[in-house]
């Protein structure tokens, strides 16, 4: 489809978000209603941070994505060879080059967000990289989808990434189109390589690999450049632990659920209990949380799978 005819589409969709963010740009986002309700279509799918001006798409994002067994999602349709690289916990970024400049924008366009990857891609490029930087994101008319890890930032795990992290090069299109033979041009670090499956069997594997991980899962690519999230078991327990403690802290609950009352009694043990407020953190946007890394950190191993501190496992290689 057209680029100029799929952006109509987009703008008339009743679960297509469209803001206006300076220099003629608009940001295209699904609504929090099609999130909600899982209202997913090629439309709301694509509406994941793309950017548009006059008729053109200047700059995107991934589309849409989901975790295995979210939205019905799962591994038989994946072709093989399938890539599985580590998920790094932090937020994303999309760079693209715009009226002789790199733009560093979130999903929704020059947020705090932004501005906080932005100063960060800042401190990891010198000058030079950043005009060869420029140079192919407006020759080759790409994006690059950025991963941004910040310490001010509260995330469940303590990603052991560098700041800025390259995820992938998409082609400026309708389409999501990766372009990995310009990845190798761009001078930041890319995500942790797990493995490639050949195979369904070793497809197994790298899910395995993924849930077992001490950090939040991976996510596998296949040789379409279809894309899956894959979420470790700890990871989910630490967003069932977060969602609860932080009921504790803003006083809404006063104890944790019976399946986490080891966990209650380490951190009461362990003077944390009473004083939550000491490990918060604020992000980007001025927003305060819970830092959950720093208030597990140091705690003894416990049967909990939410305290226990276990080694990545090795990548495996089928």
């Amino acid at each position: 489809m057209e680029a100029g005819v799929f952006l109509d589409g987009l703008a008339a969709h009743r679960h297509v978000r469209v803001t206006d963010c300076g220099a003629g740009v608009s940001a295209y986002n699904f609504t929090r209603q099609a999130f909600r309700k899982g209202l997913w279509d090629r439309y709301t799918m694509t509406a994941r941070g793309l950017f548009a001006r006059r008729g053109v798409i200047v700059g995107r994002g991934f589309d849409k994505f989901f975790a295995l067994g979210q939205a019905g999602t799962g591994l038989d349709g994946l072709a093989c060879p399938v890539t599985a690289t580590e998920k790094i916990d932090g937020f994303l970024a999309i760079a693209f080059a715009l009226d002789g400049r790199i733009r560093v924008w979130s999903k929704s366009g020059p947020t705090d967000y932004a501005r906080a990857a932005r100063r960060a891609l800042d401190r990891r490029l010198s000058g030079t990289d950043r005009q060869c930087l420029h140079d192919l994101l407006a020759g080759h008319d790409v994006s690059l989808a950025l991963e941004i890890v910040l310490d001010d930032d509260p995330r469940l795990v303590r990603a052991h990434a560098d700041e800025v992290t390259l995820l992938a090069v998409i082609a400026n299109a309708p389409t999501q189109t990766l372009r990995p033979d310009l990845a190798g041009a761009v001078p930041l670090p890319r995500p942790r390589l797990l493995g490639v499956a050949d195979d369904r069997a070793g497809l197994d594997r790298l899910v395995q690999t993924a849930r077992d991980s001490h950090g939040e899962g991976a996510v596998l690519t296949d040789a379409t450049g279809r894309m899956v999230k894959v979420k470790s078991d700890r990871y989910l327990a630490l967003a069932r632990f977060h969602t609860a403690i932080t009921r504790v802290w803003q006083g809404t609950a006063d104890h944790l659920p019976a399946g986490m009352a080891d966990v209650e009694n380490t951190l009461r043990r362990t003077r944390r209990w009473h004083r939550l407020p000491a490990y918060t953190a604020t992000g980007p946007a001025g927003r305060v949380a819970l830092d959950i890394p720093a208030l597990l950190d140091g705690l003894p191993p416990r049967r909990s799978h939410i305290v226990r501190h276990r080694p990545d496992p090795p990548s495996i290689q089928t």
